[in-house]
């Protein structure tokens, strides 16, 4: 009889050095305040906003974390795991008498934390989902407002067209290119229409973005929402890279629940030391390990996102002593690596937002330089146009500059340009609310209390 306790025991002792690599790696997370009390973020560090005015993110936050169905799942989870190890707490008669229990009281201990974990992710994606989408509606608003005004510069064209056409009721395009036609009107029409389908998809965006906004709020699909801002928002941020990735690694919920479930496998080796039957439990058999669906790899050449292992342990293990064991560090092996795995992953993530942020801002202050270049550029055509051309004093051989041509392809790359400058903006307050879920709350921009993004010009219509 000694010579089997003693071996068991044996792997209980030798536990604590098995288990010391990962042991540090496996923090419980810290407290999340920063999803209720956002804040503007100076080199990663979060000023607290007081209030939380009507039809702001921080109130649609509020509601997210209190109706989400994703969140109230993941704390059910939580429940379930607390009550589990409550339930191997109070275990009495011979059950209690089970060399494992020991040892399945330390995993169902860290089966809490894996479960927390889980619910710091839950909320990450809420977060993330509500402001993304709550930025979707403001920057289709922004859109609607936009095409609004660029068809009072193309109602000020048509005028001038039209005052043209009566000016110089004779002239032919033929004979003299540089006159006003009756065609220039068909282009500022078509102009025009393109425009008309351009609000028109910017308005069913803000459907669609408002109907994401509702299900990540985890609201009723009628729920009233009150009016969002018109103009994002330009948060000044000042933040490295690798203040980033370590917030990253410091507070992501998928670590946490890797790095503990490294823990739970390293204690399944001493568990399965501690059993003399043939045919084993492992913990497995008391909890789902594959509850969280691992996402999928895209390999595509303008996207690339590596997949994330799977953890794997089976219900049961068989064999000897030994060789139960010995299975048991086979799965240790790969927890690590899943763990490695998902490290690799969370430094990827926030290293892609953090480039795509980076890149976006560089465009939106590129092209809004250009836009404000080429606006003046058209201003001063339309303002040096003429109607009517007086051909007889006409002497050169070349036609009269600028001409309605002129004005209408300056007009078009205008638009263009500034509709492109303000995608740009949008784009990189996405990858900003990319950077927050890839942190796991770590990082947070209070868009609320950020300025509004600066007017397109004392006025779109100076053209």
């Amino acid at each position: 009889m000694r010579k089997f306790i003693i071996p068991c025991w044996r792997c209980v002792l030798t536990l604590p050095l098995l288990c010391h690599t990962w042991a540090s790696r496996a923090d419980t997370l810290p407290d999340p305040p920063a999803e209720l009390r956002p804040g503007i973020v100076s080199n990663g560090k979060i000023s607290v906003a007081d209030d939380s005015p009507s039809g702001s993110l921080r109130m649609c936050r509020e509601i997210a974390l209190a109706n989400q169905p994703a969140i109230a799942a993941a704390k059910a989870s939580l429940a379930a795991a607390v009550d589990r190890a409550n339930a191997l707490a109070n275990l009495h008669g011979l059950a209690s008498l089970s060399r494992e229990l020991p040892v399945r009281k330390q995993q169902a201990a860290l089966g809490i934390t894996i479960a927390r974990g889980g619910v710091a992710q839950a909320e990450a994606e809420t977060m993330f989902g509500v402001t993304f989408s709550y930025l979707g509606a403001v920057y289709a608003n922004q859109q609607m407002d936009l095409a609004d005004q660029i068809r009072g510069n193309l109602d000020d064209l048509q005028k001038l067209v039209d005052d043209a056409i009566r000016a110089e009721p004779g002239r032919k395009a033929p004979t003299h290119p540089t006159v006003v036609v009756r065609e220039h009107r068909n282009v500022v029409n078509s102009y025009l229409e393109t425009l008309a389908g351009r609000r028109e998809e910017a308005q069913q965006g803000e459907q669609r973005a408002l109907a994401a906004l509702r299900e990540a709020m985890g609201v009723a699909c009628n729920y009233p929402l009150p009016p969002l801002p018109r103009v994002l928002p330009c948060p000044k941020v000042e933040v490295t890279k690798e203040e980033l990735i370590a917030l990253a690694l410091a507070r992501r919920g998928e670590l946490v629940q890797t790095a503990n479930a490294v823990e739970v496998v390293c204690l399944e080796i001493s568990a399965q030391g501690l059993s003399c039957r043939s045919v084993s439990r492992t913990f497995a058999a008391g909890s789902d390990i594959h509850a969280r669906p691992i996402p999928a790899g895209i390999y595509d050449p303008r996207v690339y996102r590596p997949g994330a292992l799977a953890p794997e342990m089976p219900t049961t293990l068989v064999g000897s002593r030994e060789d139960r064991q010995t299975q048991a560090r086979d799965y240790l092996q790969r927890a690590k690596a899943v763990d490695a795995k998902t490290r690799q992953l969370v430094a990827l993530n926030v290293e892609d937002a953090y480039l795509r942020w980076r890149e976006k801002l560089a465009a939106a202050e590129k092209l809004e330089k250009a836009y404000q270049e080429h606006w003046q550029f058209s201003s001063k055509l339309k303002s040096e146009i003429k109607y009517p051309i007086d051909m007889e004093k006409q002497r050169q051989p070349t036609p009269p500059y600028p001409n309605m041509d002129d004005l209408l392809h300056a007009n078009v790359l205008t638009t263009r340009l500034l509709l492109e400058w303000k995608e740009a903006q949008y784009q990189a307050l996405s990858a900003l609310a990319a950077l927050e879920y890839a942190t796991g709350g770590g990082f947070a921009v209070d868009f609320d209390a950020a300025p509004e993004c600066p007017p397109v010009t004392p006025s779109i219509r100076a053209q």
